[in-house]
């Protein structure tokens, strides 16, 4: 009886989650980051905007995009781009070593990268073009594409649950760091058993406390976020 535990798992994907919230309360808060609080129809429309330029830059199911940023609304905003791309992201904490920078990104193979102005120099000679939102070249390419919904018409191929989400490294402390992937449909099931056991309800608050390379990260950022 004990052991009697399964059951049948929600179906969809990350970016299916973030569009129902999104449509079901689109001027509620979904970040704040210090005296910035962001809409989920902002980050719905700055996410999609960053996911258009990913995928015009190769990104898509089956391929990984590094995110090299500290926390911030815009980590969110790289990490939800990502994922609407359909790529899984490869979450570079800024204060990692540069030998480990240089061997995730060596050994994941990224498309490209999103960082922050702060932390793009950690790419330098890694050669994996580098895409910082803030540069104001940048900023304009992005201000210039659709910011509505994206869909498999718009993605390489279509999105489904069993395609990568993140590439998350092991600490490396028993030998050589290892990726670790996790798919849209575990990361679903996850947050589905989260929700039952520790319920969120519409205004409270999140603290953000983990560093996003480490796993704790993807339930902290995206329990809370998708669950309104």
């Amino acid at each position: 009886g004990w052991n009697r535990t399964g059951r049948v798992g929600p179906a969809g994907t990350l970016a299916d989650l973030f569009a129902a919230q999104v449509a079901a309360a689109p001027d509620a808060v979904a970040v704040v980051s210090g005296g910035a609080h962001v809409t989920y129809a902002g980050l719905d429309a700055a996410s999609s905007r960053v996911a258009r330029l990913l995928i015009g830059r190769g990104a898509g199911p089956e391929r990984v995009v590094g995110v090299v940023m500290g926390r911030s609304a815009g980590l969110i905003t790289a990490l939800l781009g990502v994922v609407k791309s359909g790529a899984a992201y490869l979450p570079v904490d800024p204060g990692y070593p540069a030998e480990r920078v240089r061997f995730m990104l060596a050994d994941a193979g990224p498309v490209a990268a999103v960082a922050d102005a702060g932390s793009a120099v950690l790419l330098d000679g890694s050669g994996v073009p580098v895409i910082v939102p803030e540069d104001p070249d940048v900023a304009g390419v992005l201000a210039g594409l659709p910011a509505g919904p994206v869909t498999d018409a718009d993605r390489v191929v279509p999105l489904a649950g069993s395609h990568p989400v993140y590439v998350i490294y092991t600490s490396g402390s028993t030998g050589v760091p290892k990726g670790v992937v996790g798919s849209h449909g575990s990361v679903v099931n996850r947050l589905a058993w989260m929700w039952r056991e520790f319920p969120f309800a519409a205004g409270e608050v999140c603290g953000h406390t983990t560093a996003v390379g480490f796993g704790d990260a993807v339930w902290q950022v995206f329990g809370p976020l998708l669950g309104g």
